[in-house]
């Protein structure tokens, strides 16, 4: 069973720590500023159709009460700092960002026009909670519940609240298609091999072989025997005379 529990902050890797000083500094600023915090750094849908692109990304930051901070900080301190320890600071870094930028596209898509901010980590930490699922689907965790579960039954119960409210209404204060976004987009991306990996694999081209001098040359050789030497282009003229030179001999 997954107990967990806050390690020091001073233990903590680089990415966690950052976001949890970003957070708490934001929220910070937002008790004196809320208006400007929330105005200028909040995922405003119509305004990032109007090209304030880098609302995607800083909605991160700023939160809407003590509550909701302690709530994701809770996350990123305990399950991040596990999960950056075991991925790497980069590779976990790269989750959450995708995430989040994930979380804020289904919401810019769903309500192009709205005008209120939404703030919170929520879906990059969504995303996490997705992601570890994705990796630990059998593992035991017992997190805001007073009983065990497995994480994929947990990621597929978080789906199926925030799916209904999202489509219900019931609780407009929360941004349910960013959570649904983030926790997709984490669990899609770490999830082996996962539809992103096949598709990534899809469509890829196929890595070229590693050059061999060797075999190359004999591949010349071979044609100037069957074809003559006219029938080499001017780039294969050009790789003979290296090869040959290279080798110290003539073709």
């Amino acid at each position: 069973m997954l107990l967990l529990g806050p390690s020091r902050f001073g233990s903590l890797p680089p990415v966690t720590r950052f976001l949890l000083v970003a957070c708490f500094g934001f929220w910070l600023a937002g008790l004196f500023a809320p208006h400007f915090i929330n105005g200028w750094f909040g995922l405003i849908p119509a305004m990032v159709m109007k090209g304030e692109l880098w609302r995607l990304v800083t909605y991160v930051f700023p939160h809407g009460g003590i509550f909701h901070l302690i709530f994701n900080c809770f996350l990123i301190w305990t399950l991040g700092g596990m999960m950056e320890g075991g991925m790497g600071s980069v590779r976990y870094g790269r989750l959450l960002f995708w995430c989040a930028l994930a979380a804020a596209f289904l919401t810019v898509a769903v309500t192009p026009s709205s005008r209120i901010p939404v703030i919170g980590a929520s879906g990059a930490v969504f995303g996490m909670l997705g992601a570890f699922a994705a990796l630990n689907p059998d593992a035991v965790v017992r997190l805001y519940f007073l009983f065990p579960m497995s994480a994929r039954a947990l990621v597929i119960l978080l789906a199926v609240v925030e799916l209904a409210m999202s489509l219900s209404g019931s609780n407009p204060g929360i941004a349910g298609t960013a959570h649904l976004g983030g926790l997709a987009a984490g669990w899609l991306i770490a999830r082996p091999p996962g539809f992103l990996t096949r598709f990534a694999e899809a469509v890829r081209p196929d890595p070229k072989p590693p050059f061999d001098p060797q075999a190359e040359l004999d591949r010349l050789l071979d044609k100037i025997s069957s074809s003559g030497m006219e029938s080499l282009t001017r780039r294969e003229r050009e790789t003979l005379e290296r090869l040959s030179r290279e080798r110290g001999g003539r073709a």
